[in-house]
């Protein structure tokens, strides 16, 4: 559809934006001035609002006192896959508006222009993945009493499955496996999957348990710059690629990828000194975390922080990587774009969704 079909004066009458929405089969339209600078959106539910008790009474007024005037919307410049399909998902929304440098608009999406996968390029990636497997998993009891972590069916197949696949979208093919506990199911399992030759898997075994980086070491035998480090009980609906040239832009040794959530406390918050002397009170305040995903964009340096065959876990390492002053920084993604299924309540929450 044009986008000129998606634009309406803020003068329009609330008939006529009815007319309009039926007419080119839109439950949104874009509010914009005689230059076409955005002021906002009305959609269907903005007009159902003020007319459902007395729909005559207002059909002859103007949208001006109903329109959205603090629209969701991305600069041109800004615009990717991720960013516009993340903004329908977080805010519910029909269309976002697509505007230059003067705040003309001169695109608009719909939900369903990207809702097709077919329209979601993933970007080549030309570093290795390494996929963390050898946990027991014991917070998924009893279900890793038969299988390893790593063969948790997700979506109908294993986990460990569904992390490959994922890279291989992205046309990866150099991939190690860090394996320990039911070593030998998860790769007799992956070896019955006809993968192309030019996919190389390769599983690096621990002799004993360590921890959840202390495997690593085993990649100072292979000549890797920059590689993707994945925990197996994460998944990550998110354009990795992004992470990746965030990481190589910046020449981190570390780019931790984190989840940021947003909570907001239904109290009033009171803030006091040490003497009780009331400092401040806040009304209901957001509460803003990062969480570790468990999903990293890793430099050969952090490797010389890790000792042979020692137990390190990651937050060791990172710990180490601050000591020794390596370049670490953090990439966010939304909450909504990562899972974990690494506890029993986490995995059943995800099959009932």
């Amino acid at each position: 559809m044009k986008t000129q079909n998606l634009l309406i004066n803020k003068n329009i009458t609330i008939k006529s934006a009815i007319s309009k929405m039926i007419n080119i089969s839109s439950k949104t339209l874009v509010v914009v001035n005689k230059n076409k600078n955005l002021l906002g959106t009305v959609s269907d539910g903005d007009i159902r609002k003020i007319i459902i008790n007395k729909p005559q009474k207002f059909f002859n007024k103007s949208i001006e006192d109903i329109y959205t005037k603090d629209p969701v919307y991305l600069k041109n410049d800004e615009i990717s896959y991720q960013k516009l399909s993340d903004l329908f998902i977080k805010f519910k929304i029909d269309l976002i508006p697509i505007v230059d440098d003067k705040n003309k608009v001169i695109n608009v999406y719909r939900w369903f222009d990207i809702l097709n996968k077919k329209n979601q390029k993933f970007k080549k990636i030309n570093i290795p993945a390494v996929i963390m497997a050898g946990g027991k998993g014991e917070r998924l009891l009893p279900l890793t009493e038969i299988f390893p972590k790593a063969l948790i069916p997700i979506d109908g197949a294993p986990i460990v499955k569904k992390t490959i696949d994922m890279f291989l979208s992205y046309n990866l093919k150099n991939i190690f496996l860090i394996l320990n506990h039911k070593s030998d199911l998860i790769i007799n399992y992956l070896k019955k999957i006809k993968y192309d030759k030019s996919i190389k898997l390769k599983y690096l075994k621990e002799t004993k348990s360590l921890g959840t980086a202390g495997g690593l070491f085993k990649l100072k035998n292979y000549k890797l710059e920059n590689f993707i480090l994945i925990n197996c009980d994460i998944i990550i609906n998110y354009d990795i690629s992004l992470i990746v040239d965030f990481h190589k832009k910046h020449k981190n040794d570390l780019t931790i990828c984190v989840a940021n959530k947003k909570d907001k406390i239904q109290y009033g918050i009171c803030e006091n000194d040490e003497h009780n002397n009331l400092n401040n009170i806040i009304e209901k305040p957001t509460n803003e975390i990062n969480i570790n995903t468990g999903f990293y964009i890793i430099n050969k340096s952090l490797l010389n922080l890790i000792d042979k065959n020692k137990s390190l876990n990651m937050d060791k390492l990172i710990k180490r990587a601050i000591k020794n002053s390596l370049k670490i920084k953090i990439y966010k993604i939304d909450f909504i774009n990562w899972k974990e299924i690494g506890m029993i309540k986490d995995y059943l929450n995800y099959l009932h969704e």
